[in-house]
């Protein structure tokens, strides 16, 4: 995969190097065009700093790099402290077990003082965790705090305010009340209204016609000779000319558009409102100010992040609360439910003592022996791999289904449902049921024995983890080698695109999703943490994922991909905690494992989960406190407000935010001469043509 990137790299810059050419004015600037060349792009992209990479991509970007990285760093420290103790002690322990079990806890016999060693050496290893935790905090305040003071979104001098009484629904009365309190500050008041669920179906229906009729139309200039295209009045209806049938379809469904445009403004009014001022201090203090008169007011999101089906329902704080608590009961049938396929992948483990069982000899020839170690090593993995990623559109889906009004919302829902359901299903569960499963018929012999069976057999499950975290290591280089796009784009250029339309659709780059990405690297962390005191050259493979995550995520952010929201990082502290809570589970791991080898050296190990627990819940009140802070500081708005020229910009931009109706559902602003031109897009910078 790596080598196609290589080879593809310079010679489709439109794939892999759009960033270089276009960017998002007021949002993200154009990245330099990299180095041509093998690996010429390598040093430059890692010697970048990620501020600089937060001044062109967004802090979200930075703050995701600095995640991975800091992890790395962490998971390296590790890797170090088990190569000087850990490893050593092991390898000569008693047991004399082999493969990955010889360097493992598994091979220390119960009640030996070499269990001392694991459990000082955590102490250790949760230094280095909780520096590279605190510093990485630290590091994405800093950058949150760099970009405050260099603000060029409109959107920070504008507030939400989620309940309007309905005696004073209309612009005419908001203005009036908040002027009350900072008169002269306020520039604009946009009211929302709930618009008929006919009208976002007949918009569809405009733009699938106006597409098609765009399509026919060059199909039908590119290709003279062919004689007209046609198409079908239905899905199985007879056959017609496709320009005139799409053009009347384009006059009827933009007339049905237009007549419920023109009634906009008899619409109901509903208990949401932007209000903008022309002041950055008037902005930041309108909530605590708004509250003290019975309006709750919150800093307003940036336009690109709102879900407006979302925000146009105006649920309650109790509706909200019933339909997450709906969503969350959905989400933990499924983490439940899924716990028949993990068992069932976990079968596959033991397939050799099962045909052994059943007498099965033609499975345990040398030819069938070849087979079963493939399976028993192989199977279980990939089956796993596969059923976590069944489940993450499901659970993308679940959190839209919640109501959140932010799309960073749904992003941050996703990562925790995903997280948990790794959790639960591919960590806990394979543990406790994978050392079950290799003990069954010890465990039928002697049930009072499942304390010292598991001591024996829990380190060993480290040795599936080692393959997982293998089969994970492609994920990097495929994701870096954009081979779906490359292969995809060829064909539908080639083939299917008519117009510049499909053509620049095609050529999408996409965003990063954020939701799923902190989700399997916090999942993967998890792994190295827990077992990298029991099986530590786990930590070695769990240290190889994250440097190449790593490689891959700073280029696809710095080159390629856009992004779809910026929230200077509010998601990232969520991760890092959720790190954390996997640094704990990992302790507690450690702590069974002890506990079940029945020694003495638990006890200098139990205070550790307690301290992980008052870092987890010092973080968002501490150090990191100011990312759970949606509006500016208001020591960057002074300081921006200070600057009149820099400020005065600034107000002038959020003017034209104004004008533009960026506070209004985009549906209803849609140019319906070129209906899939979007409100926020890239624009040229630059040239990236293909070779």
């Amino acid at each position: 995969m790596f080598f196609i990137f290589v080879w593809a790299r310079k010679r489709h810059p439109k794939i892999y190097e759009p960033r270089t050419a276009k960017e998002l004015i007021g949002f993200e600037i154009a990245s330099p065009v990299s180095p041509s060349g093998c690996l010429a792009w390598l040093y430059p992209l890692l010697s970048t700093s990620l501020e600089v990479v937060a001044t062109r991509a967004g802090v979200d970007a930075a703050a995701y790099l600095v995640f991975i990285r800091n992890t790395a760093l962490a998971l390296a420290t590790l890797l170090l402290l088990n190569c000087a103790t850990l490893i050593p002690v092991y390898g000569s322990a008693e047991w004399g077990l082999e493969e990955f079990d010889s360097v493992s806890l598994a091979n220390v016999e119960s009640g030996s003082g070499r269990l001392w060693v694991p459990a000082g050496v955590s102490w250790l290893g949760a230094a280095a965790v909780y520096y590279f935790a605190y510093t990485a905090v630290q590091r994405v305040v800093a950058m949150k705090r760099q970009a405050e003071r260099t603000v060029t979104s409109p959107h920070q001098l504008s507030v939400l305010v989620t309940n309007v009484p309905e005696a004073s629904r209309d612009a005419t009365a908001i203005q009036k009340f908040f002027e009350e309190s900072f008169a002269g500050k306020v520039l604009h008041v946009q009211t929302l209204r709930a618009h008929p669920a006919e009208y976002a179906k007949s918009l569809g229906k405009y733009r699938s016609a106006w597409a098609a009729l765009k399509h026919s139309e060059a199909v039908a200039e590119q290709q003279p000779d062919k004689g007209p295209p046609m198409t079908k009045e239905k899905c199985c209806g007879k056959k017609v000319e496709a320009i005139p049938w799409y053009t009347q379809k384009c006059t009827e469904h933009r007339a049905d558009v237009q007549r419920m445009r023109d009634s906009y403004e008899k619409l109901p009014v509903l208990p949401y409102a932007f209000v903008t001022f022309n002041s950055l201090t008037a902005a930041r203090e309108a909530p605590e100010r708004m509250a003290q008169k019975g309006w709750t007011v919150i800093p307003a999101p940036e336009p690109r992040d709102i879900v407006w089906s979302n925000l146009l329902q105006c649920r309650t704080p109790g509706a909200q609360l019933k339909r997450s608590a709906a969503v969350c009961l959905v989400v933990s049938i499924i983490i439940i439910f899924f716990i028949i396929p993990v068992g069932m992948c976990q079968t596959l483990v033991n397939l050799e003592d099962m045909a052994e069982k059943l007498k099965l000899d033609f499975i345990l020839d040398n030819k069938g022996a070849f087979w079963i170690s493939l399976l028993q090593g192989l199977m279980p993995t990939i089956l796993l791999a596969v059923l976590n990623a069944l489940v993450i559109p499901v659970f993308m889906f679940l959190a839209y289904l919640s109501g959140v009004e932010r799309i960073s919302d749904i992003e941050r829902l996703t990562m925790k449902f995903a997280f948990f359901f790794l959790i639960f299903n591919s960590f806990l569960f394979v543990v406790i049921g994978g050392s079950l499963f290799n003990k069954l018929e010890e465990l039928s012999d002697n049930p009072s024995d499942i304390v010292p069976i598991l001591g024996e057999s829990l380190p060993k499950v480290g040795t599936f983890f080692i393959c997982f975290i293998t089969l994970a290591l492609g994920s990097g280089p495929a994701t870096l080698s954009l081979i779906g796009k490359l292969i995809v784009s060829g064909i539908m250029l080639k083939y299917l695109c008519k117009t510049d339309r499909e053509r620049a659709a095609v050529l999408e780059p996409g965003s990063n999703a954020y939701g799923v990405k902190y989700a399997q690297s916090l999942f993967f962390l998890t792994l190295s943490f827990c077992y990298g005191a029991i099986t530590p050259v786990l930590v070695l493979f769990g240290f190889c994922y994250f440097g190449l995550e790593y490689i891959s995520s700073c280029y696809l952010l710095s080159y390629v991909y856009k992004s779809r929201f910026q929230t200077a990082g509010s998601g990232f502290l969520s991760a890092v905690r959720f790190a954390l809570g996997g640094f704990l589970v990992g302790q507690l791991t450690l702590l069974c494992a002890i506990s079940l080898k029945e020694s003495g050296a638990l006890a200098i190990c139990v205070p550790l989960p307690f301290v992980t627990v008052i870092l987890i819940a010092w973080l968002p009140r501490g150090v990191g406190k100011s990312l759970f802070d949606d509006g500016l500081s208001a020591e960057a708005a002074a300081e921006v407000e200070a600057d009149v020229q820099r400020h005065g910009n600034l107000v002038q931009l959020a003017s034209q935010a104004v004008k533009a109706l960026d506070w209004m559902d985009p549906s209803y602003t849609v140019n319906l001469d070129e209906p899939f031109q979007q409100k926020f897009q890239w624009v040229n910078v630059g040239k990236a043509e293909d070779i």
